[in-house]
């Protein structure tokens, strides 16, 4: 009571009758409401005279206040209104609402500032009123108005830390606004102005500021769904002194992607960084983001163990080795390649911390097989991998073969300590691996170790077994071409179904060493035995097919000749004049031709000895008559060669028809 006997400013007055409204002693309060004594009713006269205006420096702030303090004492319900009393003719909660009302009406018409630019005396009253009075009235007022806002806004700055205690209203029981959109509205103000002043706050505000932040989980995965609320406590919390918690510093810095800043926090950093990796701390909704986010995580994580590697903790160390392999190396990311190389790209270039095995496979995935094969053992299992499909370096079938090949090619370079190790590695990949091209390349690097291991010397032949059938016109050749041919077959199949019988068998053994009852190979060797076996016969059944008819043909032909020739004989005995006939028909060097060696010669010649039959006919039907008076005087005066001549006229008839 004494402030409001000697104090003007309204400020100081309001604050003065909340504090009489907030006496904690019960006793006091109870005793103060009861108006038993002359002293504790003049207090209500004073008070209720601040709430009717009548002092002399009253104001909307002083009356509200008094009217709050009226209520919040207890003051009885008789001397309220007694004229003795009080002497209001309304109660406290009516002229405190009045007035509140009335204010906030005010918010959309009074100017902000005037026509100089500077503050106008109605907003500062206004902004007075809020400031000292009923802010948490101010905070629910559901508003629109860019006026409105930015009062809030000034009412949050300068009540400083109070102000951003009471914007977030961390256990929602002083604002109890249920509308989400204008708690989170008032939070994230809240937090803009914390983000701009919280280096200027003391150790005690910036104390208080962070508990407030700190109960209400800003910074937890819990706002993985409003990420923008947490970026900005994070950049409010970041700027806090060395009283910070470093963990906690660190979780800040990664929240605003400032990943050297968590490289300079080191080790503590590292299990924020984890939780990115593992998207339970999410930077973004982005997908691509979200890589990128992982990949930056990473590689602080690796410049973390790079810079201080000795003072990190083993327990950190078997976190760090464990997300490398699981969370960026592994094959679960075979649908997105291009992303693990992008790690693999980072995690190559570790430091000597990095185990032999995890940068071996970071090298496999960036295909430096060189380096690879540097490395030497520990990057076998990762090979094996790609020869196997588990680990895809590509989405191209081509690609992944040759990868394949390239796996396989680096494991042959790898200096073992014991070289059987290495075969028995390559033999894996002959056996089992499906496909044609990398068993090939397998088994071309094996050849030279066929003497040292010679129970894979009839696989490797085998599969590295070409044989090309050339297959020329038959027709075009000579029966005794076609005969070599034949031979060379036959013995070509014979070596053919040794080499892979000999082959399967070795399969067949070394597969029990992988336990297994058959293997790729097998199955393979099988089939291209089948293949060359079937091809071969069939070209031998064509030959012997070939040989046959060809063979024919040649009698044919030579029978022909031979007939035509020895009737042109016996005709030039009979007949010379049909006989010089006869010889002046065109095409006779085929009668004498031995060009039809091949079958396809043979049909060339046939056309020719067919018109030589065609000229012939017609000319012997014409001398028949003349023939046979000729012959039958032979006949009677006793020559037989003119019956022999008749025969063979008759018989080259059938011959030609033959023909």
């Amino acid at each position: 009571m004494e402030i409001l006997e000697t104090q003007a400013k309204q400020p100081i007055r309001a604050l003065a009758l909340q504090g009489l409204g907030r006496i904690r002693d019960p006793h006091i309060k109870q005793a103060l409401a009861a108006c038993d004594t002359e002293e504790d009713l003049q207090v209500l006269r004073d008070v209720a005279n601040e709430v009717k205006g009548k002092g002399e420096v009253s104001g909307d702030l002083t009356r509200w206040a008094a009217a709050w303090a009226i209520e919040n004492i207890g003051f009885s319900q008789d001397a309220i209104p007694h004229l003795e009393g009080g002497a209001l003719t309304e109660p406290p909660y009516r002229i405190r609402n009045e007035i509140i009302g009335r204010k906030l009406q005010e918010i959309g018409r009074i100017q902000i500032l005037d026509s100089r630019n500077e503050v106008t005396p109605e907003y500062e009253i206004n902004l007075e009123f809020w400031l000292y009075g009923p802010t948490e009235e101010l905070f629910r007022a559901n508003f629109n108005l860019p006026q409105y806002q930015t009062l809030v806004g000034n009412v949050i700055y300068f009540l400083n830390v109070r102000g951003i205690e009471l914007a977030i209203d961390k256990d929602r029981s002083f604002l109890q606004i249920d509308d989400e959109r204008k708690r989170r509205w008032l939070q994230e103000q809240a937090l803009r102005i914390a983000g701009s002043k919280f280096a200027e706050f003391t150790e005690f505000e910036q104390k208080r500021a962070y508990k407030t932040i700190e109960d209400k989980d800003f910074l937890s995965n819990d706002y993985n769904q409003d990420i923008p609320l947490r970026n900005l406590a994070a950049q409010a919390i970041k700027q806090a002194g060395s009283w910070l918690d470093p963990s906690i510093r660190s979780r800040s810095f990664v929240i605003c992607e400032e990943w050297e800043k968590a490289v300079a926090i080191g080790e503590p950093a590292l299990a924020h960084l984890q939780e990115v990796i593992e998207r339970k701390l999410k930077l973004t909704t982005s997908e691509n983001e979200l890589r990128q986010h992982q990949i930056k995580a990473l590689e602080t994580i690796l410049a973390i163990f790079d810079k201080n590697y000795t003072e990190i903790s083993a327990s950190n160390h078997q976190i760090v080795d464990c997300l490398l392999l699981t969370e960026f190396l592994s094959n679960n990311y075979n649908n997105n390649i291009s992303w693990r190389k992008s790690a693999a790209q980072a995690i190559k270039q570790a430091g000597s911390w990095l185990y032999p095995s995890i940068r071996a496979r970071s090298f496999v995935i960036c295909e430096q097989w060189q380096q690879v094969a540097a490395i030497g053992e520990p990057a076998v299992s990762h090979l094996e991998e790609v020869i196997e499909r588990n680990l895809r370096l590509a989405a191209s079938e081509d690609e992944i073969i040759n990868q394949q090949i390239k796996a396989v090619e680096t494991i042959n370079q790898i200096q073992f300590a014991e070289l059987s190790e290495k075969i028995k590695k390559l033999v894996k990949v002959l056996l089992l691996c499906p496909e044609e091209q990398v068993r090939k390349a397998t088994a071309r690097l094996l050849e030279p170790h066929k003497g040292v291991v010679p129970n894979i010397a009839n696989l490797v032949d085998a599969l590295l077994f070409e044989y090309t059938l050339e297959k020329p016109e038959l027709k075009d050749l000579t029966v005794p071409q076609m005969d070599e041919r034949l031979s060379s077959c036959r013995e070509k199949e014979s070596v053919i179904a040794t080499t892979f019988a000999n082959a399967i068998a070795e399969a067949n053994s070394l597969a029990r060493t992988y336990s297994k009852s058959t293997s790729a190979a097998q199955e393979f060797l099988q089939n291209k035995q089948e293949a060359y076996l079937s091809d071969i016969r069939g070209w031998i059944t064509q030959l012997e097919k070939q040989i046959a008819e060809t063979s024919r043909y040649q009698k044919k032909i030579k029978y022909y000749q031979e007939s035509l020739k020895d009737a042109l004989s016996e005709i030039r005995g009979i007949d010379s004049e049909l006989y010089k006939e006869l010889m002046a028909v065109p095409k006779q060097t085929a009668l004498n031709s031995t060009e039809y060696q091949t079958y396809n010669q043979c049909q060339n010649l046939s056309p020719d000895l067919e018109y030589i039959k065609s000229q012939f006919v017609p000319k012997i039907n014409q001398g028949q008559a003349k023939l046979n008076k000729k012959s039958k005087e032979r006949f009677e005066a006793g020559l037989w060669g003119m019956g022999i001549g008749v025969a063979i006229i008759l018989f080259m008839t059938l011959v030609i028809d033959y023909l």
